[in-house]
């Protein structure tokens, strides 16, 4: 089996073992989480990620509603362990911003963290119920073509132009940065699915998901201080700093996708 998508000759059946073996990946994962490592709960979270990436460059012979349907599965499968990672990343983020001290009681005062063991186990076992719908669904990508692959990889270019083109209109909306983080995820996935000449998009990609990343991060803390310590010094900083990302990711992402 060719590594590379588009150097394979039957592609289309290569993208269904890749998502079959993402599927079956992160399941394993989701069924060995008694030690609740954080790395193991980010590898669930990024397999469905890569998984609805590539499932996107199925599309085409899927159909709407299949597509929808194991769409949707991933999306909730990878929400099952959101809130988990809120907390963590939280608190490693005030703790770059703020003196230790002061980052601890800011914690405090945000209540973190704030799921109960309880919450786990809950969002673990109904993890393991869409693991079972996941591992049910039929993927029949194999008759996907290699233009077609092209064309839905270009589509992917066009979603990320447009998201850019959004936030430079509205620099300070959180909700725009964050769809935009979308497109640039799923152009870097499929372009490192794909392979050559397409990878070479892969690690630009890369560093602008970064910068967004850190960017939503910031806003998910910023919302939090905004609910609890509105006005505070925290909430200044965490502004600022998101802010400056704001203009980086900007600035990178004009560049590298510049029509």
């Amino acid at each position: 089996m060719s590594p590379f998508l588009l150097e394979s000759s039957r592609p289309g059946r290569e993208l269904g073992t890749l998502l079959r073996g993402l599927a079956a990946q992160v399941c394993a994962d989701v069924h060995a989480l008694a030690d609740r490592t954080p790395d193991r709960v980010h590898d669930i979270r990024v397999g469905m990620k890569k998984f609805r990436a590539l499932l996107r460059l199925g599309k085409p012979v899927l159909g709407r509603a299949g597509f929808a349907e194991a769409d949707r599965i991933a999306r909730d499968l990878k929400n099952s362990f959101g809130a988990l990672r809120d907390d963590e990343v939280q608190m490693r983020l005030l703790g770059e911003i703020l003196p230790h001290s002061e980052a601890a009681a800011v914690g405090r005062a945000l209540g973190i963290p704030r799921h109960s063991g309880d919450g786990e186990a809950a969002g673990a076992g109904a993890a393991a119920a869409l693991c079972a719908r996941l591992r049910e669904l039929r993927l029949a990508t194999g008759l996907l073509s290699a233009r077609q692959l092209g064309k839905a990889w270009r589509r992917s270019v066009f979603r990320a132009r447009r998201a850019l083109r959004s936030c430079r209109q509205d620099p300070g909306n959180d909700l725009l940065f964050h769809r935009w983080r979308k497109t640039i995820k799923t152009l870097l996935y499929q372009s490192s699915a794909l392979g050559p000449p397409l990878d070479a998009w892969g690690p630009d990609a890369d560093e602008l998901a970064s910068l967004l990343g850190r960017h939503h991060d910031l806003a998910v803390l910023s919302e939090s201080l905004s609910a609890h310590l509105p006005g505070s010094g925290a909430e200044r900083a965490v502004a600022a700093r998101k802010a400056q990302l704001a203009r980086q990711a900007l600035e990178f992402g004009s560049d590298f996708l510049k029509e």
